[in-house]
């Protein structure tokens, strides 16, 4: 009898263990987000590594240097308090039959722990005033309903990548974050030359603020 009570047991205490490494999971990223809320400003640059399957081919097609799978800029909207995160992305959709595009969502929503293992908080070296203006760029494209450009096409700016999305946004305000950087790949489906995260991750021109 005891070894089926154990047995019983078992499952009971893995799902324990579960519960109460998410719940600190939780909490680690709940305390990270309120210390780092208190040092941005809008126009910082948010990375994060992604924990679904895009995410991982990302980093995987990118190479050894590619710790993240995605980035956002962040901005603060007038219509609601708090620290908004703008960024274009697939398979994230708001509501049913929601087109995949360029995203405003709450910080704590973009690092969710169903969304990223890891994040970093970058800021480029320019003026307040430039920084803002970047991220009120980014708020036109999210509302301008700006759609997601599954073709990677860096040429093409009526639709948007992530980094694409970041790139532009700056280049419209004289700030070059990519240079000569990009990564010519032919693998997991990514047949051409493409900017990555790491990209711009490497740009002289940041300094980070705080990562988890």
């Amino acid at each position: 009898m005891k070894y089926i009570l154990l047995i019983l047991c078992l499952p009971l205490a893995f799902s324990a263990c579960q519960d109460a490494s998410t719940l600190r999971e939780q909490h680690e990223l709940d305390t990270w987000l309120e210390n780092v809320s208190l040092h941005l400003r809008p126009g910082d640059l948010v990375f994060r590594k992604g924990v679904g399957l895009a995410g991982r081919m990302v980093t995987l097609a990118g190479g050894s240097d590619e710790v993240y799978s995605h980035i956002g800029i962040v901005v603060a909207r007038e219509d609601t308090a708090g620290w908004f995160v703008c960024h274009a992305v697939p398979g994230e959709p708001d509501f049913e039959g929601d087109e995949d595009r360029v995203k405003c969502e709450a910080l704590q929503s973009f690092y969710a722990t169903n969304k990223a293992s890891k994040g970093k908080v970058v800021r480029v070296a320019c003026s307040d005033s430039v920084a803002e203006l970047t991220a009120l760029s980014a708020l036109h494209k999210w509302k301008q309903h700006t759609l997601f450009d599954h073709e990677y096409n860096w040429e093409d700016t009526t639709t948007l990548y992530c980094t694409q999305l970041i790139a532009a946004v700056y280049a419209n305000h004289g700030i070059d974050l990519v240079e000569e950087r990009n990564h010519p790949t032919h693998i997991l489906g990514f047949n051409g030359v493409y900017i990555f995260p790491s990209d711009i991750e490497n740009s002289a021109l940041l300094e980070r603020i705080s990562y988890y």
